[in-house]
């Protein structure tokens, strides 16, 4: 059995000193993200969950409000990949497979996805 926890939702990014590898089209701060957190039933921490949902808006809000550069959405979503992956761990869970996608553009989605066939993540950097 696999328990996975689903999330979706938006996120600005602010003051930025240059947009040259924006994700999107040039001036758009809004972007939009789907996360899929992935275990089995003995990778629940203590509370009896993978992840608390919360950790996964306030994750974007607080790491791309005030960034000093804009980024791809590949590198954002690689990135958000190993943060959150860091975070089921530091909470007491393991990740089995973490999906992060990004969408900049109506009906373009960049997507990272980490699995090792069915093991646990380490850390993904």
């Amino acid at each position: 059995m696999l328990i996975a926890l689903e999330r979706e939702g938006t996120f600005s990014v602010h003051h930025t000193r240059t947009n040259k590898n924006q994700c999107g089209n040039r001036g758009m701060t809004v972007l939009h993200y789907r996360v899929k957190v992935e275990g089995r039933p003995e990778d629940l921490n203590s509370n009896g969950y993978l992840l608390d949902n919360n950790t996964i808006p306030n994750y974007f809000a607080r790491k791309y409000r005030n960034i000093p550069n804009f980024l791809s959405c590949e590198q954002i979503a690689r990135t958000a990949v190993g943060d959150l992956c860091a975070q089921v761990n530091r909470e007491g869970g393991h990740c089995r497979r973490l999906c992060v996608s990004i969408q900049a553009i109506p009906g373009s989605w960049i997507t990272a996805d980490s699995s090792l066939g069915g093991e646990r993540l380490a850390i993904v950097a």
